[in-house]
Order: C-alpha cells, then structure tokens, then sequence
C-alpha cells in the first residue's frame, strides 16, 4: 500500500511562495524529508476511514498538508498564525479520522454489482403471504 501523495512542493510554492519555501528548508532534501512525513502523516488519518485511499484527494486535504508542512519547515519558530493553521489543520485531521468529515464518494466500478444503480431490477423480492391471525 502507497502513500498518498496530498501536497508538493510545487503545490507548497504556489500557497506560500518558492523563497519562503526554499528558505525554509534550506536544502531541497530538507523539503523533500519533510513532505514525505506530511504526506504520510496525513495519510493515517485519512485511511481509518478509507482504507483504500483516496482517487483523488480534496482540496481541504491539500491545504492541511501544506500548512502543516509549513509547520514543520519552521522548526518550532514560525509566527502565532502559522502554528495556529497547523493546529487548526490537526484537528481537521482528527475530525476526518473520527468520520466527521465528508470525505468524496469512491468512484463507481460498474463491475462490481453492490454499486450499481439497477441493483433492484435484478433482485427477485420474496414478500411472504400476509396473515391477518394475531393482528386483530
């Protein structure tokens, strides 16, 4: 089973900016550490309520990654509204764990039946002969 992967450093440049980001992590491999254990790290929450994974990951996801990868760059000496993002981002973790969060559908697979829309038209139903001895 893979990682998946919730944010890059690509993404992480577009949100805050490629000298924050470069600055931050002062070496790429410094970055690169630090957004496979985000990755990771989100990725446990997420699968206590998809095992599977996602097919695609949300953009809520996305940015709870980035702002606890930002986080984690700063090495404990970031300003209040970063470490109060990254809190905010945890506990949105928590609450996608705990199921509070709407995560997206899983895809259909028309090959599997359990998913398919006609699922009743090929049920044959068995209704059992009605008795009205003991009602009235």
């Amino acid at each position: 089973m893979s990682t998946t992967t919730y944010i890059t450093r690509e993404q992480l440049e577009a949100l805050f900016g490629a000298a924050e980001i470069t600055k931050l992590g002062t070496d790429g491999a410094g970055v690169d550490a630090t957004l496979t254990t985000v990755n990771s790290e989100v990725d446990s929450y997420v699968r206590v309520q998809r095992p599977d994974g996602l097919a695609e990951v949300p953009q809520a996801l996305e940015m709870a990654a980035a702002n606890i990868c930002r986080f984690y760059l700063h090495k404990g000496n970031c300003p209040p509204n970063i470490e109060n993002r990254w809190k905010a981002a945890v506990a949105y973790l928590r609450d996608v764990a705990a199921g509070k969060v709407a995560l997206p559908a899983i895809a259909d697979d028309p090959d599997t039946p359990e998913d398919e829309a006609d699922l009743n038209s090929r049920v044959s139903w068995v209704v059992p002969e009605w008795n009205p001895k003991g009602w009235m």
